[in-house]
């Protein structure tokens, strides 16, 4: 099936606050320059985050005072259409065939690589989200990719009832990737297929992305190597930050995903987007939590985290929005982190404790998410453990 594509997602669609859209470091905007700079700082922030639409509608403020202090706390509606109870919710992916079929939409005079996005709907949070599999290569994450040769395959597929022309070489030669990476058989790659689409990257070289899925949460993948690492990622990762455990994010997937918006949500029988978690690092005893060793991150060692005593919110669970270091990264643990009616303090002119104070909150235990700063780094307090779980 031939379509027009999707037009082009904007970063400021459901994006809630996240400020890995901005092109300086969080160091950079709250280090100590000067009066005139902070308010240019501040300015900007609030410009881009909240007066332009980045904050979701959930999230907006419901109301913004005319002159913007040092200790301004954005407040938010806590009216969320996902919440409410008299909505029966089923989700979906895909679900409107959004990719083609046929190798006739290719360019006949073009030269193309075939990558696949393999993907899985995980379900542990309030909302399903996304996973989709990367692997290193040339310190850049990318899909998994070989060369495509038209009209040629190593190992056709017949199957029951075929029509000519119904199985593409696309599916021909992308599902043999499949099996590979998967170890899964031909007939779960025609199960899991759901189409192609193309793009081109940075240097107008074209591609070819035959997407599958989904598989199984637990599915156990081709082992590692120094030539390929894996992993998956969430949404935020890769259409907000655009890197993974600080590793960027081949040019290529970017366009893929600001090109078919298609690819970013899940959607539930309303046509309203699953709510997309953030991907943060908890912190215990002021460090980021960190497995045995790198093996470990695929083992999936699940553990009940203690809750953390902070100085101003109490019993919470906290989390970073970047590492708190960068010489662990091989052993640091990711958390896709749902969050809910956020509160959202620019505390970097006044203590955290006086900032929330001065906006007349007066039961601190009774804030759900707030995202905060705590020595230039930007931190959330969570109080609910249903809201996070490992990547």
């Amino acid at each position: 099936m031939s379509i027009e594509k999707p037009t082009p997602v904007s970063k400021q669609e459901n994006s809630g606050f996240r400020p890995d859209d901005i092109d300086v470091p969080v160091e950079t905007l709250f280090a100590n320059e000067g009066v005139k700079k902070k308010k240019e700082q501040r300015s900007r922030i609030l410009q881009h985050f909240v007066l332009n639409g980045s904050l979701s509608e959930v999230h907006k403020p419901t109301e913004l005072p005319d002159f913007i202090p040092d200790n301004y706390v954005a407040k938010t509606d806590s009216k969320n259409v996902f919440e409410q109870v008299d909505r029966e919710r089923t989700f979906s992916y895909l679900s409107e065939d959004p990719l083609f079929r046929l190798d006739t939409e290719l360019d006949e005079n073009a030269t193309y690589k075939l990558a696949i996005m393999l993907y899985r709907i995980r379900k542990d949070l309030a909302d399903p989200f996304l996973e989709v599999l990367f692997i290193k290569k040339d310190k850049m994450y990318s899909l998994p990719e070989t060369d495509y040769l038209p009209g040629s395959t190593e190992n056709p597929v017949e199957e029951e009832g075929e029509k000519e022309g119904d199985t593409s070489q696309i599916f021909k030669q992308s599902s043999l990737l499949f099996e590979e990476i998967t170890g899964l058989t031909q007939v779960a790659a025609t199960q899991k297929y759901k189409g192609f689409v193309t793009v081109q990257d940075e240097l107008s070289n074209q591609y070819i992305v035959a997407v599958y899925g989904p598989v199984d949460s637990d599915i156990q993948l081709k082992p590692e190597t120094p030539d390929h690492e894996t992993v998956w990622a969430i949404i935020d990762e890769i259409h907000y930050k655009k890197r993974i455990l600080n590793v960027p994010i081949r040019q290529v997937v970017l366009n893929l995903f600001n090109t078919f918006s298609d690819l970013l949500y899940i959607k539930d029988n309303h046509g309203e987007p699953a709510k997309l978690p953030y991907s943060m690092y908890l912190v215990e005893n002021d460090l980021n939590v960190l497995y045995e060793d790198a093996d470990f991150r695929n083992s999936k060692h699940l553990l009940i985290h203690p809750m953390q005593i902070h100085h101003v919110f109490h019993n919470t669970y906290l989390f970073s929005v970047e590492p708190l270091e960068y010489n662990i990264m091989s052993r640091i643990k990711r958390y896709a982190v749902l969050i809910d009616d956020p509160l959202y303090i620019f505390n970097y002119d006044m203590s955290l404790k006086d900032s929330i104070q001065s906006q007349g909150v007066e039961n601190l235990d009774k804030l759900r998410n707030v995202r905060y700063f705590e020595k230039s780094k930007e931190m959330w307090s969570v109080k609910n453990a249903n809201s996070f779980v490992e990547q």
